[in-house]
């Protein structure tokens, strides 16, 4: 278990710094980490580094984290409503305390085609066992003409490494890798983060992932005890009951507008 959990990191590391290298190479210009420039064109990306500010602003000054006062006055705005990548914010919130809205939106983007590779990475390398072709398939993954094309202006959309980490999740329980807890943690955490990130994303997730647990438990099934088949799907039900528990604030004022 040790060996398995030493080769996974390497390959991990591994993985992530060349596909760093390689984004930052592909995509950094002059100004995009000093901020006089900024990753994708045209008007979009203002949307996401306001909110990579002011979203947190609200959160620390104790304010309504859904309606910023700051925009649209005196109603406000109603981020659920807008592609405002809360979950983004949310885990730039060092970056952006320490760098600014500007930098730190720079960053996410750069980093963005290294992280969706190599979740998708540690995803092929767990169902397959072999580094390269899991890294050309992590390759394919991040730095697809999906995830460059997105990248002009809509962070919602290419900034997806919690997609494969989602199915990772799901696999590793059905190889009985994971205990319950584990999984029930992992996937609800996960689902959070994807849901606060883009809507339209977690949808789409959601029924491919579920369509992937009922494959895989279907064939497990057929050497499993009923019961046991029974939990499985109740783990998993779990898990989506307390992602839409833990964002009900997030559907209750996306629907009160």
């Amino acid at each position: 278990m040790t060996t398995i959990l030493r080769r996974s990191v390497f390959v991990v590391v591994a993985g992530f710094l060349t596909y760093l290298l390689a984004s930052f190479a592909l995509f950094d210009r002059t100004g995009i980490l000093t901020g006089t420039h900024y990753v994708g064109n045209g008007a979009d990306p203002y949307l996401y580094m306001w909110s990579f500010y002011f979203i947190l602003h609200a959160i620390v000054h104790g304010q309504n984290p859904f309606i910023i006062s700051a925009a649209w006055a005196p109603a406000g705005l109603n981020i659920t409503q807008a592609t405002t990548t809360p979950g983004v914010a949310l885990l730039a919130w060092p970056l952006t305390a320490i760098f600014g809205p500007i930098i730190s939106f720079n960053i996410v983007a750069l980093m963005s085609p290294a992280l969706c590779a190599t979740t998708a990475l540690l995803l092929a390398y767990a169902l397959s066992g072999r580094f390269v072709a899991s890294f050309i398939g992590g390759w394919i993954f991040g730095f697809s003409t999906f995830e460059f094309g997105a990248m002009l202006g809509h962070l919602q959309t290419y900034f997806v490494p919690m997609l494969p980490l989602a199915f990772l999740v799901v696999a590793l329980r059905g190889r009985s890798m994971l205990g319950a807890p584990a999984f029930v943690a992992l996937l609800s955490a996960i689902n959070v983060l994807q849901f606060m990130i883009s809507l339209e994303t977690f949808v789409t997730t959601a029924i491919f992932l579920s369509l992937f647990f009922m494959i895989q438990t279907g064939m497990k099934a057929r050497s499993a005890p009923w019961r046991s088949t029974l939990c499985e799907c109740a783990l998993f039900a779990l898990s989506f009951f307390i992602t839409i528990i833990v964002v009900s604030p997030y559907i209750y004022y996306f629907f009160i507008d």
